[in-house]
């Protein structure tokens, strides 16, 4: 949740497009509000110099203002699972056992190579997870990104 949240707040404050994007869904997204804030409270910083120019400054202000009188509030999460809850940790599950497939291992075990350690065992082994629970994470992967 954290990951994403920041990652949308340097969106938000780099792009005029991922600004709008963002401030669409900061009345009903928890994550968006809370990564405009953000946005804010870093463009009106004195350090804000790392970012040399801010897109939407001025929207950024008007947007802060509003929150700030009351006039827009912090929606609930809603209710249900957190899409993004385990995002980091698939993300390393992904990227280690591509490296690992990328240095020879296979990905998962089959009769023929039973007893042969696969990319998805090395990786359950080191988190402390099943070995089918890294295949499912690597395969939705792989289809997102096809």
């Amino acid at each position: 949740g954290e990951l994403v949240q920041k990652t949308f707040t340097v969106l938000a404050l780099r792009s005029i497009e991922w600004f709008e994007k963002i401030e669409a869904r900061a009345p009903t997204s928890p994550r968006c509000f809370d990564a405009l804030h953000d946005a804010a409270m870093l463009a009106s910083s004195p350090d804000r110099v790392i970012f040399r120019s801010v897109p939407a400054e001025e929207r950024l202000r008007r947007w802060q203002y509003a929150v700030d009188t009351k006039r827009i509030t912090r929606p609930s999460r809603p209710k249900g699972p957190d899409r993004f809850k385990n995002i980091a940790r698939d993300l390393f599950f992904r990227d280690i056992v591509k490296d690992l497939m990328a240095c020879g291992l296979s990905k998962l075990k089959n009769e023929a190579t039973d007893g042969v350690t696969s990319a998805c065992d090395v990786v359950a082994g080191v988190c402390g997870v099943s070995s089918s629970t890294v295949r499912t994470v690597f395969d939705k992967g792989k289809k997102r990104s096809a």
